[in-house]
């Protein structure tokens, strides 16, 4: 029954894309969140176990490239999201191709896959930048994102509640010879990376709860909150729990929804108290944070031995062009587990220099007011602002730039704020040059000189 219902979606998903591509461009976060890895990885449904969620996003590229670019007449739009996302595969690739030659403990096809992933990241958001033509675009954006977060929270909560029935979500590189996967991950692969998504949807949404004008969709998206929270702790990360209390805490004193931040801390205290289960389990991830005998990876002496020793093993050619995520594995046997040790020591130079130009450009798009432009404008950029605070909280336990769904969500944060901020700007000039043509049109008339008619004519 769930290997008919898989397959009948994913002709559905594939026929809305080819039939309007922008409703595609809405429907991929459903796709990318509720993907059942473990389903196509056992039944290989395509040949080298292609997956069917990379499969959407070429085709997507594809149908974006040839009905709205080559014949619906809409020009490339170069701008700072289609160079910020370049610059980064470019970036990458020269790093992965760096790692495979001094590190080829990989197969070079795996080294091959990373790159054809880091195209397959470009086409995606290439067809989304060119799918957000207005406002209402926007909101559709937002709408949709936010409904699949939920959607993939669920499947994480169910994921953590029956771990045996939700194999098909479960990564099947985490799964041992006793069929166990360990912490709930749902459809993100790792529970560290649904946590990152997790929170980082949870501070869109709370931003998105001033576009809710009556009760019952603000009783709605409180739920959404709620279910977020949930799938937070199930997952038991303490990258994602600190992620998201951090930014909550500065939304409580800073943000423009204080009620709702401090009704989310007030909540989490609440299923602290009365959930003793959920509450021990993240106590016991916490307690380990400090332990001397958790183990590598599970306390902060492990991580700080993971950090010094990237930076030991690190190479001048290292540090010039850097070695790729895998091959970073390769020779320190972990990943950095921290993206601001990963951009010096994966990335390498053109890491450093890829993140500062691209935070530059974030903030200085987040933080412009233009004037007249529709209220929806300012909720999206104050959305991507606190979503990125989370994001950067979660990176510093956490490879962020390296991890799969992180990704994807900070790719959507800069697509998302550059056509905001160039459609906020759009229309705001519009609308100023609307009124001046109003207030010319007030302006009484001027007699003309019967002398100096003939030379004005």
């Amino acid at each position: 029954m769930l290997s008919l219902l898989i397959l009948l979606g994913t002709f559905a998903a594939f026929g809305v894309l080819c039939l309007k591509p922008k409703w595609g461009s809405f429907l991929i976060w459903m796709v990318l969140f509720t993907y059942p890895h473990n389903w196509w990885f056992q039944h290989q449904v395509l040949p080298m176990n292609i997956g069917v969620d990379d499969l959407f996003c070429i085709v997507l590229f594809l149908v974006v490239l040839i009905r709205r670019n080559l014949l619906g007449g809409i020009p490339i739009r170069f701008g700072f999201a289609l160079w910020t996302i370049t610059a980064f595969v470019c970036v990458g690739a020269v790093a992965i191709l760096s790692g495979s030659l001094d590190a080829p403990t990989f197969e070079r096809a795996y080294y091959i896959k990373d790159i054809l992933k880091l195209c397959v990241y470009w086409g995606l958001f290439y067809a989304i930048l060119h799918c957000i033509d207005d406002p209402q675009d926007l909101r559709r954006q937002f709408t949709a994102f936010a409904v699949a977060a939920v959607i993939g929270g669920l499947i994480v909560i169910l994921h953590g509640l029956f771990p045996g029935r939700m194999q098909a979500w479960s990564n099947p590189l985490l799964i041992d010879i006793e069929g166990v996967t360990g912490r709930a991950t749902g459809a993100f692969l790792n529970a560290n990376g649904a946590a990152c998504v997790l929170a980082c949807s949870l501070a869109l949404i709370v931003t998105a709860i001033r576009l809710q004008y009556t009760l019952a969709a603000k009783v709605m998206m409180y739920l959404f909150c709620a279910i977020l929270m949930v799938g937070i702790l199930v997952t038991r990360s303490r990258s994602g729990l600190l992620a998201l209390a951090g930014t909550i805490a500065l939304m409580a004193f800073f943000g423009h929804n204080r009620r709702v931040a401090w009704m989310i801390i007030l909540a989490g205290l609440a299923v602290g108290t009365l959930f003793s289960g959920m509450r021990q389990a993240v106590q016991q991830r916490v307690a380990v944070t400090y332990d001397s005998a958790g183990g590598w990876g599970k306390n902060v002496t492990g991580r700080f031995d993971t950090w010094k020793g990237y930076f030991e093993t690190a190479t001048p050619k290292t540090y010039l062009l850097g070695q790729g995520h895998r091959a970073g594995i390769a020779r320190n046997g972990s990943e950095t587990h921290s993206a601001y040790v990963a951009l010096i020591t994966v990335y390498g130079v053109g890491g450093m220099i890829w993140a500062l130009s691209a935070l530059m450009g974030f903030l200085k798009r987040a933080w412009k007011h233009e004037p007249w432009a529709d209220p929806l404008i300012g909720i999206v950029k104050g959305g991507c602002l606190w979503a990125l605070v989370t994001w950067v909280a979660y990176a510093l336990t956490a490879d962020a730039l390296s991890s799969q769904y992180p990704r994807y969500l900070l790719f959507y944060l800069v697509v998302l704020l550059d056509r905001a901020a160039f459609i906020g700007a759009e229309e705001s000039e519009y609308i100023e040059i609307e009124e001046e043509l109003a207030y010319l049109d007030q302006l009484p008339a001027h007699p003309v000189d019967e002398a100096t008619a003939p030379e004005l004519a």
